[in-house]
């Protein structure tokens, strides 16, 4: 017997078609849809006969522990594309259709992206209890698209949700925001901050800040932390800047001419601190060297 688990906009359906064909060789009964839902069936539901697709917005690990012993199939794709595609097709309320679609300028709200990303982390750990439960394969999103464009009878366009997107920066922060609090940190300067550890500069969450050489960085502060009068003086430093994740509360500049923006760059002696904070402040700091 098998199984297909899908993550929500991963084109699972198709996986799901071109596996009808074993799963009525296997005797199973196919799960008809209705307007393009293959998924949210009750776990009552399921039954080990059932030939279905079942959602990463489902409770899963009640589903796993009745089919362990199918084989089963996993669609996923990376966060950022799934969060582009979920959030644009969240907003407009456009989950399938048959006809091509056309997207045009739009704005992700933050309400939208944090439902995206509860998915996702949901998701991440969904794939694990099948990895330590089941025997699986996992079928990545652009495999798809690379293997089964021209087999089957549908047709695949690529969709401009990032080009289209007019808050496309504020979408890269919140990606920021949420892979920083994700990680272990360290105490540094009354915050918290990874200066001493590896450049994040070599991340692809980072990597386009600045175009610069740089060594890069990031500082949360919790309420109540704060940094001394410091500069940024060091033979190979050329130039310094700040990105603000959040808000720029606390910072202040002996040089007063210095316009507090979202991301700042300034000479390595001019001296600033921050002082104390009244709420949750993450900054990405860089030195850009020679």
């Amino acid at each position: 017997m098998i199984a297909l688990y899908s993550l929500a906009r991963s084109k699972s359906s198709v996986i799901f078609d071109s596996l009808i064909p074993l799963a009525k060789a296997l005797g199973m009964q196919i799960f008809e849809s209705t307007n393009g839902e293959y998924y949210f069936l009750n776990n009552s539901n399921v039954k080990k006969d059932l030939f279905c697709k079942i959602d990463s917005r489902t409770d899963v690990e009640p589903i796993v522990d009745k089919l362990k012993n199918h084989h089963w199939f996993v669609t996923t794709r990376s966060f950022q594309d799934f969060c582009l595609s979920f959030t644009w097709a969240f907003q407009s309320n456009i989950w399938h259709s048959k006809y091509d679609i056309h997207v045009t300028e739009w704005k992700m709200e933050r309400e939208s992206y944090d439902y995206a990303y509860k998915t996702y982390q949901k998701h991440l750990k969904n794939i694990e209890y099948i990895k330590q439960n089941t025997n699986y394969t996992i079928i990545d999103y652009n495999d798809v698209i690379d293997d089964y464009k021209g087999t089957m009878n549908w047709k695949h366009t690529d969709k401009p949700y990032a080009d289209m997107l007019i808050n496309y920066s504020d979408f890269r922060d919140w990606q920021r925001i949420d892979y920083i609090k994700s990680l272990n940190k360290k105490r540094l300067w009354n915050c918290w901050s990874s200066f001493n550890e590896n450049n994040i500069k070599n991340h692809e969450l980072f990597n386009d800040i600045t175009k610069e050489n740089c060594h890069m960085w990031y500082n949360v502060y919790e309420p109540g932390d704060s940094q001394d009068w410091h500069d940024h003086i060091s033979p190979e430093v050329i130039k310094c800047g700040i990105r603000f994740l959040t808000d720029p509360n606390g910072i202040e500049f002996e040089n007063k001419k210095i316009k507090i923006e979202k991301q700042i760059e300034f000479d390595p002696h001019e001296k600033h601190k921050v002082n104390p904070v009244n709420k949750e402040r993450i900054t990405i700091a860089y030195n850009i060297t020679k």
